[in-house]
């Protein structure tokens, strides 16, 4: 896979319509140029005492999160089957703006649905893809999914929260994390992170550290490892914020558990419940859990020394650096940035009086 400049991608574009498929070669030549997603550089950042750390930049994909892999991988397969001249989605923000990036490639127009707690400036980003409606529905994004599965069946489809299952003569249901083809798009992170580290399994991280929604990335990381051999070489250290942790929750279940609401300003992180295959894959996976400030803490840091904002659905990996005792003897870790659009100064200038309201919030319904 090989990384592009900006001029590539403005100038290829492809049309897609009821009458013809995507051939598999021009979708090879789309993924060779990059068009779809990037491969993103893995640079060194910080130590933590002494252990090596890596920053695997996925906020410089071409929708600005590891969202494009999974969820370009998902729709280019049902292309190139035939199966496809629209596609509807739910998604709390990123994800939709991946589909529509995706979308918008194969000029194939794109229904997205998001919750009210989508911020505006992401509702936005993702109209301004050729092709994109977006439609606001339900308070959360599994209230959002609904509508979409809806549409699904207006278009003459009953989906099953299954992309490959959700399909018609008229369109494809892709959801932002629960597909097999999604996590095997989102699974290319590691063997990018291994293509950096010459190919050498012995240079391979300790530990990936990442942020946990519905588990869509972190089930490709799973599957990365254990596709290339590593899950004895390398472990998941998977963090969320006290208000959006379902995988924390299942974790301490051991089942997947459904949350009543969503208590944080990381609302990229608002899923219900996770992926339930998370929960059974070889590789090590240890849940944590971090405070909104925490996470808010840690965009201010990564901006102050990367000169790069992040969301706080991604500083809830980065804040983990804090926590220095986790990473006591460990050769190197890997920290995924995986990005966001839905955020700017002035949005980190007002989460600090949100956080006081949700954290309350949360302190309370836990004391209940």
């Amino acid at each position: 896979m090989m990384s592009c400049g900006g001029a590539v991608l403005g100038q290829i574009s492809l049309s897609c319509s009821q009458s013809t498929q995507i051939s598999a070669a021009k979708l090879l030549i789309f993924r060779m140029a990059g068009v779809f997603y990037r491969k993103t550089p893995l640079i060194r950042g910080k130590d933590i005492l002494n252990t090596k750390v890596l920053l695997k930049l996925e906020h410089l994909q071409v929708s600005g999160s590891f969202k494009d892999r999974g969820i370009s991988h998902m729709i280019q397969t049902l292309a190139v089957a035939g199966v496809t001249t629209k596609v509807i989605c739910s998604s709390g923000g990123n994800a939709g703006n991946a589909v529509a990036s995706a979308g918008s490639k194969l000029n194939i127009p794109v229904d997205v649905y998001v919750p009210t707690t989508t911020m505006p400036l992401m509702i936005e980003k993702i109209k301004n893809n050729p092709n994109t409606r977006v439609f606001v529905q339900g308070d959360n994004w599994n209230a959002a999914n609904i509508f979409a599965l809806n549409a699904m069946k207006e278009a003459g489809s009953d989906s099953n929260n299954q992309g490959q299952e959700g399909t018609s003569p008229h369109a494809i249901y892709v959801p932002p994390y629960d597909d097999p083809l999604i996590w095997e798009g989102n699974s290319t992170i590691i063997d990018e992170i291994l293509d950096d580290c010459n190919g050498d399994l012995n240079q391979f991280p300790s530990v990936i550290v990442l942020s946990v929604g519905g588990g869509g990335l972190l089930r490709g990381v799973q599957l990365g490892l254990e596709r290339l051999g590593l899950v004895n070489k390398t472990e998941i250290y998977a963090v969320e914020t006290e208000g959006s942790a379902c995988f924390n929750a299942a974790k301490n279940a051991g089942e997947v558990v459904r949350l009543s609401s969503i208590d944080s300003i990381a609302t990229s992180l608002g899923a219900l419940s996770c992926v339930e295959d998370t929960l059974n894959s070889p590789v090590k996976t240890t849940s944590f859990t971090v405070t909104d400030t925490e996470a808010l803490d840690a965009c201010y840091e990564y901006a102050d020394e990367y000169r790069t904002l992040v969301e706080p659905a991604c500083g809830a990996a980065l804040a983990l650096a804090k926590r220095t005792e986790l990473f006591d003897g460990l050769d190197s870790a890997a920290f995924i940035v995986c990005g966001g659009q839905a955020i700017n100064m002035k949005l980190l200038e007002t989460y600090r009086e949100k956080i006081k309201i949700i954290e309350s919030k949360f302190i309370n319904k836990k004391n209940k």
